[in-house]
């Protein structure tokens, strides 16, 4: 990928491991702030480890977190950082997120959604993808662990790919790049959990 004007986040040569098993070997990357990062993989590549790392909640890490060139502890991404797990009453998760997010007490940087859109209807997912938008808009780094490519393709400006404890992948989502994107989730919607997504036949089915 073309290099990240101004970056604000760095990962260098991160290792992750769990339970002395290492689960992602030397990832590095930068984003700026406002970027919108989708993060796929099979169930088992090392999405949520990678997650957890960034906020500050997995402890097995070796390698540089770095905000502004200054390294990041791990207490210190615990403070810059706010998970957002799935939530079924859409409506209370929107507002909470967004008001903690713009001027709660935790104001953070960098914002991770896991699976934000699953179980949710198409109208739940644009209002979704809105929020997104509009924290973006703060200048808030946002990762988005999904199996919905339609949803990456409405608010993501590139996709990271786990596999196999490495990180194969750093796509932007253009044009170009839709082809080999939209395998990447053919491939893992197959599985069990995509299934329950539904990611690419449900909502490619609502918007037509």
């Amino acid at each position: 990928p073309p290099p990240v004007s101004s970056p604000v986040l760095e990962l260098r040569d991160v290792t992750l491991r769990y339970k002395k098993r290492t689960v992602l070997h030397r990832i590095s990357l930068a984003a700026a702030k406002g970027e919108v990062i989708g993060v796929v993989g099979h169930n088992g590549a090392g999405k949520t480890t990678f997650s957890r790392a960034l906020c500050g909640l997995h402890k097995d890490c070796e390698g540089q977190f770095l905000w502004d060139g200054q390294a990041m502890e791990r207490k210190n991404r615990l403070k810059r950082s706010y998970m957002v797990m799935q939530d079924v009453n859409y409506e209370l998760f929107a507002e909470s997120v967004e008001a903690e997010c713009s001027f709660g007490i935790r104001n953070p940087d960098v914002i991770l959604f896991d699976e934000p859109t699953s179980g949710l209807d198409f109208d739940s997912m644009t209002q979704v993808a809105g929020l997104i938008r509009r924290l973006s808009e703060l200048g808030k780094v946002i990762f988005i662990v999904t199996h919905d490519f339609e949803f990456v393709c409405r608010t993501c400006s590139r996709v990271l790919h786990f596999d196999e404890g490495e990180m194969p992948g750093d796509i932007p989502v253009v044009m170009d790049a839709l082809p080999k994107l939209r395998e990447l989730f053919s491939v893992k919607v197959n599985g069990s959990e995509g299934d329950r997504e539904g990611g690419l036949g449900h909502s490619d089915g609502k918007e037509r």
